[in-house]
Order: C-alpha cells, then structure tokens, then sequence
C-alpha cells in the first residue's frame, strides 16, 4: 500500500554507509516510513515522520517497532 520508491532505497543506502550519529531526522510525507526507519537504525538521535495519512504512521509506528527503533509520528 505505500510501497518505497527507488529513491527512498538509496537514501536508505546512503545512511547506511555515512550516518550522522547523533542528528536529529524529520521525515515528511513519510509513507511507508523506510527513510524515517534508516535513519533511526543509522543512530538518529531522534526521528519524527509525519504524514497526512493515518495509514501511513500505523505502518510507519509497526515496522519501527519490528526494527526494533524508535520512530515518532505525527499527522499533519
């Protein structure tokens, strides 16, 4: 339903290989929540997403959880 495009996997990739330890993320119009996700297993000190849709944080708040990190969510 809010599949990633290929953008968002090289984003993802990116911090990966060169993460900013300690930064603070602001994902928006986060969809399926991927980039938000990356950059909190990439050692975010925090990350928000925020979406206007309700769908979207659900997603975003259960993948979080089963990658074991800590996402905030807002709608907006």
């Amino acid at each position: 339903m809010f599949e990633p495009r290929s953008d968002t996997w090289m984003l993802a990739a990116n911090m990966r290989r060169d993460p900013r330890v300690g930064g603070a993320v602001l994902d928006v119009c986060t969809g399926s929540g991927a980039i938000a996700i990356a950059a909190a297993r990439a050692a975010a000190r925090t990350v928000t997403a925020v979406d206007v849709s309700r769908r979207a944080l659900v997603s975003t708040r259960i993948s979080a959880r089963l990658n074991g990190v800590r996402v905030r969510t807002r709608i907006g």
